[in-house]
């Protein structure tokens, strides 16, 4: 995907103005230690999960904290080492900005500039098989598809805000995008102390005739250390995606779109909630986006 026509394709439609155009998110994976990303830790049971990412906006007046994507997610295993997993985004985008500082005619834009629209995502359907390789460490190999349900016409403005919020996982908002995601992961699984995983994988995407961007493949990767005592866990991630295709920019950092987060865990037996806030690396990134909350909400279906 070229990432920065996309983005200034996407930022056109977002806002009446045309403001920068790159940023991304958060991701990662860990088993037993909590992270930020859905379908963790790895569990015996079914699991039932809803992730909620708000980002801060520099240029928004007004951003409502009921404004985010809102991932529902659900895992069953089938065995001691498979799991089915499905999941599906829902943003809702509910926002003002105020254009007094712009040299406006246009009597059609009204000021302040509001938007108040819902959108569904791509939905999720995979599978993981992890291998214990012994009491304390693991192999795990997740293979998904994302179907192209993402909701067009004038519902792309929450789309783009959940977009521009979690560019790391944009395979779940892009409309008529097909994506194959793969990832292989390393970790510990203890039940205190320290623990850590490290992954990374391919994703390709397929575009539709009616999509904005292009076919890209690209690398994901992933680190993530944990400390947990009683109830509790603390964690830090460093998560980001490299576009392998393009040849867009000359500066090979430009193609890297990565994120480090920290998070607070509690385990309430069968009731997860995390807590966590994430900060992109890249000055340019922060100029639009300064940061993401996070609240992650798991269930566990056992007796």
């Amino acid at each position: 995907m070229r990432i920065l026509t996309k983005l200034t394709i996407l930022m056109n439609r977002f806002l009446p103005v045309s403001i920068l155009g790159v940023i991304m998110t958060l991701t990662t994976t860990l088993t037993k230690a909590q992270s930020t990303q859905l379908f963790s830790p790895a569990d015996s049971v079914a699991r039932l999960e809803l992730r909620y990412l708000h980002p801060f906006y520099d240029y928004i007046d007004k951003n409502k904290i009921i404004s985010g994507a809102y991932d529902i997610a659900f895992s069953y295993p089938i065995s001691d080492n498979w799991k089915l997993m499905a999941s599906i985004p829902y943003g809702v985008a509910k926002y003002e900005i105020e254009l007094d500082y712009l040299e406006y005619s246009d009597p059609l834009i009204s000021n302040p500039f509001d938007v108040s629209k819902t959108a569904w995502g791509n939905l999720m359907l995979g599978a993981t098989y992890c291998k214990k390789l012994n009491n304390s460490k693991y192999l795990n190999t997740q293979g998904s598809i994302f179907l192209p349900t993402a909701s067009h016409g004038s519902n792309n403005k929450a789309l783009d805000y959940m977009l521009y919020g979690d560019m790391s996982e944009m395979h779940k908002y892009l409309n008529y995008v097909t994506t194959i995601f793969t990832k292989i992961a390393y970790g510990t699984i203890k039940q205190t102390a320290w623990n850590f995983e490290l992954g990374g994988g391919l994703e390709y995407m397929f575009a539709g005739s009616n999509a904005t961007v292009a076919d890209d493949l690209y690398l994901n990767y992933s680190f993530n250390g944990n400390y947990s005592f009683d109830q509790f866990a603390l964690s830090a991630d460093y998560t980001g995606l490299i576009n392998l295709t393009t040849d867009e920019y000359d500066d090979f950092r430009d193609q890297m779109f990565d994120v480090f987060s920290l998070g607070a865990h509690y385990s309430a037996g069968n009731f997860q909630p995390s807590l966590f806030y994430s900060v992109y690396t890249r000055d340019d990134i922060r100029d639009v986006i300064s940061g993401t909350l996070g609240i992650k909400l798991a269930y566990r279906f056992a007796k």
